[in-house]
């Protein structure tokens, strides 16, 4: 109860000072551990949550385990070499590496500091995304192995 006055009052507060919003249209992504949410979700009041929510292109999921971002990092990237494998003939191999290079690093810089703290599968998952796309790949028939698991 005392989290929909919360949210009532951010409301309020939202509405006084001019802004528009569709409030009908309004969600509210909640984060927190499993026990603290349910107890949430398992009162009477009713709010209307989401399960992501995205800003600044990064996805933040309720549990705050960024599951989902590094799910669309995989495939983003993925997509992004394969349109470099279909124009690398036309490139020496060293513009392709520092090409391929730069595709991962502005991938995984975006909101890096928000990585801080996550679990060693999750690490993994974005060190793979990292280290899958050696030079070797780039010589004259290219093959990508990736994982969007």
């Amino acid at each position: 109860m005392e989290k929909k006055r919360e949210v009532e009052r951010h409301s309020t507060e939202y509405k006084s000072s001019r802004h528009t919003a569709n409030f009908s249209n309004t969600k509210f992504l909640l984060t927190g551990l499993k026990r603290q949410l349910s107890k949430i979700h398992n009162s009477s009041a009713s709010i209307d949550t989401t399960q992501t929510a995205c800003n600044l292109g990064f996805i933040f999921d309720e549990h705050l385990s960024f599951s989902d971002q590094i799910s669309a990092l995989s495939k983003s990237f993925y997509h992004c070499i394969c349109a470099l494998c279909s124009i690398h003939p036309y490139l020496d191999l060293h513009t392709t590496k520092t090409i391929a290079t730069s595709i991962v690093h502005s991938k995984l810089d975006c909101c890096n500091s928000l990585y801080y703290g996550l679990s060693i599968y999750q690490i993994n998952r974005l060190q793979h995304i990292q280290n899958c796309c050696p030079g070797s790949q780039f010589t004259k028939k290219p093959k990508i192995f990736l994982s969007l698991s």
